[in-house]
């Protein structure tokens, strides 16, 4: 939580509001200033009432996995795409930090990826699957496989240690990845994690919201997240 404070005279600070924070990102592309993500976080402020913190991790494939995870811890520590964000509550479930407590996490339509396909939406044909497959093996440098537990989060066996007690999937129904956040959403929900979860499903593809904003989905999605950060 962020604390907003007002000061009278030198020796009298006035405590005004308790405000959640929000840290914000998205995987492997562009940086925390990149205008359709950036307006999105002034609208999740807007509505939710929140303070907002963006990583500007260093990015692949320059800079190769596990930096921009690493870059984002330290920023939380001081203080991304929903996979990013993702991993960093789950290290938070096994490395404590003083003074934080995370509450939950929004995952919005997440790349969460995996060797073999699942699901009706994601291709057998391994052609078609390259260009999914390669935004994390370029970004990795090739140093970690498709089925590693920061981008298949099913295979991992210490899903259930999740650190934050409410977790919001958000999946779209013509997105890629749409079946991968479900199952997710289910393993969460019957895999031994002792926390809230919940799930939303709109119309859309792939991070439609940032193209669309006003539209009637994305304005819907946008509720679903501020009451979700509002609640305790």
């Amino acid at each position: 939580m962020a604390y907003v404070l007002g000061f009278t005279s030198p020796s009298l600070p006035i405590l005004i509001k308790k405000l959640p924070l929000v840290v914000y990102g998205g995987f492997g592309l562009h940086n925390a200033f990149f205008p359709p993500h950036d307006t999105y976080v002034y609208s999740l402020v807007k509505k939710a009432n929140v303070v907002a913190l963006s990583v500007d991790y260093r990015q692949g494939p320059k800079n190769p996995l596990s930096i921009p995870y690493d870059d984002s811890w330290e920023a939380i520590k001081d203080s991304a795409g929903a996979n990013i964000a993702y991993n960093m509550v789950m290290r938070a479930g096994s490395e404590k930090l003083d003074g934080l407590n995370v509450n939950g996490i929004a995952l919005i339509h997440p790349y969460f990826w995996g060797n073999k396909p699942i699901g009706t939406h994601e291709s057998r044909d391994a052609t078609s699957r390259l260009e999914r497959d390669n935004i994390w093996l370029i970004n990795s440098q090739n140093a970690f496989g498709l089925d590693d537990p920061r981008l298949n989060p099913l295979v991992d066996p210490k899903l259930s240690s999740l650190g934050c007690s409410k977790v919001l999937v958000l999946i779209a129904e013509k997105d890629i990845y749409r079946d991968r956040g479900f199952y997710y959403y289910e393993a969460l929900r019957t895999k031994g994690w002792k926390g809230n979860v919940e799930i939303m499903e709109t119309p859309g593809t792939h991070v439609f919201q940032l193209n669309f904003p006003d539209s009637k989905y994305a304005q819907e999605m946008l509720e679903r997240i501020s009451s979700f950060v509002k609640k305790p």
